[in-house]
């Protein structure tokens, strides 16, 4: 199920969500925080739980910047893929350690 609305009142939809075949857990969400049309941040819930554990962050002109991760449940991010200006992996980090501050940067080959 999908839905949108407009939460500031302005007559542009500024919110859109997506919610799974139960009716009540929220898979998605999409806001757009500029009020510009352009959304710059979707949060998805992949394991269904309720909560988001993929945040992608767009900038104020629509390229991917970064991916970011919980993969361990904790509701606190622990992996980041971060993207250049041309769309190009340009480093993955990850808190191996838990307290939220990445500790391992990979860069991919070029």
């Amino acid at each position: 199920m999908r839905g949108e609305a407009d939460t500031t009142g302005d007559g542009n939809i500024d919110l859109w969500v997506r919610i799974a075949d139960d009716g009540e857990t929220l898979l998605e969400v999409a806001r757009d925080t500029s009020n510009d049309g352009q959304v710059l941040e979707i949060r998805e819930d992949s394991t269904g739980g309720g909560v988001p554990d993929i945040w992608s962050t767009f900038s104020p002109v629509g390229v991917l910047e970064r991916v970011t991760y919980d993969t361990d449940g904790t509701g606190q991010a622990d992996r980041w893929l971060n993207y250049g200006v041309d769309g190009e992996l340009i480093s993955i980090q990850t808190d191996t350690d838990g307290d939220g501050v990445p500790d391992e940067i990979k860069t991919p080959p070029r």
